[in-house]
């Protein structure tokens, strides 16, 4: 068996920093063996900048996803095109900068991650579900198969893992940064969660300033959003994965809310 961490959207400078210092103790604690973090909140401008990722694969992640703020910051750009571990949903336009999978090869295994974005209430993107289907048949030498599906619909999260139950170790939901409260081990082997929820400011609203999302709702009016400041909370998904056949043995939420 093998232990993969995945981390849920890390946003801002205090995100980065407590998941740096939360993972050298998990790492000792629970014998991780590759992280995966979703990073495109993890600039204080909002969306990922080069310095943002960084940090983080100097902090200890080997693949950092995206999402619809993967792009927010020019500077991320290049190094987009230019870090295989670096992500944004392959099912974007094959026009837009980088790509959406990558390998993790640790020598006696490997681990196949895929970034996907959904459709519903989300900029405009391909058709998650057949692009997952290609991605995967490109890969059948690889046993171990995550995907980040940043996605705002519980029910497009779900019906994706239902379709692809059996042929992936894990379906992971990132984007609505609420951890839920209904991980489990599908049919297959397949490990699900609808969200794993938000690495970052404690007192926020979604990692941002509560008066800032507050004044929007009451006024109606547009509102420049600032990342929120203060204790932040931790909240990632620990698999228990068959290296050899890709089943999931277990899913276990950890987070500090």
């Amino acid at each position: 068996m093998i232990n993969i961490l995945f981390v849920g959207d890390i946003v801002g400078d205090g995100g980065c920093k407590i998941f740096k210092e939360t993972l050298a103790a998990l790492k000792a604690k629970e014998k991780i063996d590759a992280v995966i973090v979703n990073g495109e909140n993890s600039d204080n401008r909002n969306g990922i900048s080069k310095s943002s990722a960084e940090y983080l694969f100097s902090a200890g992640a080997d693949v950092i996803t995206g999402g619809n703020h993967s792009f927010r910051n020019n500077d991320i750009l290049e190094m987009m095109d230019s870090e295989e571990a670096l992500l944004r949903p392959e099912n974007y336009s094959k026009k837009a900068s980088g790509h959406g999978v990558c390998i993790i090869d640790k020598l006696s295994y490997k681990i196949m991650v895929l970034n996907l974005a959904g459709r519903i209430y989300m900029d405009p993107a391909e058709d998650p579900f057949s692009t997952a289907k290609n991605i995967i048949s490109k890969h059948s030498d690889c046993a171990v198969k995550i995907i980040d599906f940043h996605a705002e619909a519980t029910s497009e999260k779900a019906a994706l893992a239902h379709y692809l139950k059996g042929s992936v170790s894990a379906v992971l939901g990132t984007h609505t940064h609420i951890p839920t409260a209904d991980a489990q081990i599908m049919e297959g082997g397949t490990a699900f969660i609808t969200d794993v929820g938000m690495t970052g400011p404690r007192h926020s609203i979604l990692g941002v300033e509560v008066e800032n999302i507050v004044q929007k709702f009451i006024t109606g009016m547009p509102v420049r959003f600032h990342q929120a400041k203060g204790d932040c909370v931790f909240c990632g998904i620990l698999l228990s994965v068959d290296e050899k056949t890709g089943k999931t043995a277990q899913i276990k939420p950890i987070n500090t809310i």
